[in-house]
């Protein structure tokens, strides 16, 4: 995982499909993005964000694979810009697929959707490729459901490690005032080195920061 990519998603508090980031497994992208400075969890249950917003995590097979998956019962598919998904599954009657289809549209839901890829080529690890939705089934045997692009990005990732508690901020701020009395280059250069040990993505301590430094 980059670590200077993260750094910027965290402190844009957004994730877009251009961020050159790879997450090794499921529990990276939740510790990571959906849990906040407590190490305490912002998902509700299961992966819902809230009453229409769920992250998705999927295990998407190679298309040159597809008709050997597919006698397993079970596959996911993306198209080759990666703006569609098919979920095909043959394990659960027609009718049941229908009534997925028929509620996941009433509830509006969007997915949050992290893809794992084994190709070399394109990176193997869970990418975010965007905020899905259900559009329609490629057949009336219900076996396959689409679900189409509506965004790029995702904001109000939670500000994990770039969160401050009030304890750091004063102990921040202490480390600057001792400096502060002696050099004003020194205060900078302790600021820096202080804000790469807190990881400090919260602007509004920052500017406070900024503020002691200017003044």
């Amino acid at each position: 995982m980059n670590n200077e990519v993260l750094k910027t998603i965290l402190f844009k508090k957004e994730i877009t499909i251009k961020d050159r980031i790879l997450f090794k497994t499921i529990f990276e992208v939740l510790s990571t993005l959906f849990t906040n400075e407590d190490g305490v969890s912002i998902l509700k249950s299961g992966y819902k964000i809230n009453d229409y917003q769920q992250v998705w995590f999927l295990t998407i097979s190679p298309n040159s694979e597809k008709e050997e998956v597919i006698k397993t019962g079970y596959a996911n598919f993306l198209s080759e810009d990666w703006n569609v998904i098919y979920q095909f599954n043959s394990t659960s009657t027609s009718e049941k697929r229908k009534q997925l289809g028929e509620k996941y549209i009433k509830d509006k839901v969007e997915f949050v959707t992290f893809v794992k890829i084994k190709e070399k080529s394109k990176g193997i690890g869970y990418h975010f490729i965007g905020i899905f939705v259900f559009d329609d089934y490629r057949n009336k045997d219900y076996k396959t459901m689409v679900f189409k692009k509506i965004k790029d990005i995702y904001k109000d990732i939670c500000l994990v490690w770039f969160s401050l508690s009030s304890s750091k901020i004063v102990i921040l701020l202490k480390l600057i005032s001792c400096i502060f009395f002696f050099n004003g280059f020194e205060i900078i250069f302790l600021f820096e080195k202080t804000v790469d040990v807190f990881l400090v993505g919260c602007s509004t301590a920052i500017i406070l920061v900024v503020d002691v430094v200017v003044w």
